[in-house]
């Protein structure tokens, strides 16, 4: 009981910090910047503390981002990870997944960026934190957060 209990409020509070760190968003006026919110929640830091780290390694602002500044702010929070492409992604499951279908082959307890051609959005406990969750947009990469 208590397990599903810790779930719940898991969930619900990883909703509640999605809503605060696009709230901080909105007040910078900054736009395309899904990295940093979904970077700010799978590393449970702060909307201000990801947008200067991404920055740092040369994010413009209201510009979006790539791989090699994602895999940069990941070096720069000293964290370890392990980046699946495409192919491998696909490879999970012998078919083609999306925001909406690839929680459920992720690991039950985890922490994941799922990166689509245009978006990025964190993933806690098979759990898409983010606006785009149940949409069919095609992964295209996915970065798993190693603990």
């Amino acid at each position: 009981m208590h397990k599903r209990v810790f779930r719940l409020i898991t969930l619900l509070f990883s909703d509640l910090r999605y809503k605060s760190i696009k709230s901080d968003s909105r007040a910078r006026k900054e736009t395309k910047d899904c990295s940093v919110i979904s970077m700010a929640i799978v590393l449970g830091i702060s909307y201000a503390e990801s947008h200067e780290a991404f920055a740092k390694c040369g994010r413009l602002y209201k510009v979006g981002t790539t791989a090699n500044k994602v895999n940069g702010v990941l070096y720069h929070f000293g964290v370890k990870y392990k980046r699946y492409n495409k192919f491998e992604v696909q490879e999970m499951s012998n078919s083609l997944l999306t925001f909406e279908t690839i929680p459920v082959i992720l690991k039950p307890k985890g922490k994941y960026l799922l990166i689509s051609k245009k978006h990025s959005a964190a993933v806690i406990d098979r759990k898409v934190v983010d606006w785009s969750a149940g949409s069919d947009r095609e992964v295209v990469s996915l970065v798993e957060i190693l603990l």
